[in-house]
């Protein structure tokens, strides 16, 4: 994925990493896209959304957040985030004390009500606030919720073997294309077996389910920027978008056209 269009490649300001309370966080409302390019923090960070997707690259591969999950991001991990047009972002930024109980590598958190009013609160505290402030309690406790959370994450993972890479990179440039891996192999000089087998050696997965994860990323992507289903699906290489809808809805169990609508307001 192309996290350096040449533009509105944009810094993070200010800088949590200077704030003196043990979480900062910050909220952005835009409707433009927002790329952040390759970067770390001395602070582990919590990145959500509640409008748009977030997709994160890390040097494992690259993750998708929809609004009803958010990415831990260990301190020190390098990693670039693009936010889709329409964006609603909140983020936290923790302190190495206070991040202790959160894991060693990147992973996908669920986001409830709870987790979510309370995230919605916590990016507003002043970054001078100590530990005992009572606007901290209410930051730990978002804390201690969601460590808990944890989700199965929609992952397209990295390979380290040039041949796969060129797959990969190919895939990235048109994921429309519907060649077999036997004609990628005559494209990157190897056999169908052999990067088949490359495949679930670097990644645990199939070519095929690479690349199915792969296009479900770039259609929240799209959705998320008001693409019509039907051109995703055409984006996509799907003959029909009712062929695209049924592989949607069995990975997420709601259509494409269901995925971003807002829960009733009693719900």
């Amino acid at each position: 994925m192309n996290f350096h269009p040449g533009q509105n490649v944009l810094p993070i300001h200010p800088n949590p990493d200077t704030a003196r309370s043990p979480v900062a966080g910050l909220a952005w409302d835009e409707d433009r896209p927002r790329v952040i390019g390759f970067h770390r923090h001395t602070r582990g960070q919590i990145v959500s959304v509640t409008k748009g997707v977030a997709t994160i690259a890390t040097r494992t591969g690259v993750w998708v957040v929809p609004p009803n999950r958010a990415m831990w991001i260990p301190a020190g991990a390098v990693h670039a985030v693009r936010y889709t047009q329409t964006l609603a972002s909140r983020s936290l930024f923790i302190d190495a004390t206070t991040a202790a109980r959160f894991p060693a590598s990147p992973t996908v958190l669920h986001i409830d009500a709870l987790s979510r009013e309370l995230l919605n609160a916590a990016v507003d505290f002043d970054w001078d606030l100590d530990a005992s402030h009572s606007e901290m309690r209410l930051a730990f406790l978002l804390l201690e919720r969601m460590p808990a959370l944890r989700q199965p994450a929609l992952l397209v993972p990295d390979g380290t073997d040039r041949r796969i890479q060129r797959v990969m990179q190919g895939l990235r440039e048109a994921p429309d294309d519907n060649r077999t891996l036997s004609q990628w192999g005559d494209v990157v000089g190897a056999s169908e077996r052999t990067l088949a087998r490359l495949f679930y050696q670097e990644t645990g997965m199939s070519f095929g389910a690479w690349r199915r994860q792969h296009r479900l990323v770039v259609a929240l992507e799209q959705l998320a920027s008001g693409t019509p289903v039907t051109t995703i699906a055409h984006n996509l290489g799907y003959e029909t978008a009712g062929n695209f809808s049924t592989m949607f809805r069995n990975v997420f169990q709601k259509s494409p056209r269901e995925f971003f609508r807002p829960p009733p307001a009693d719900a």
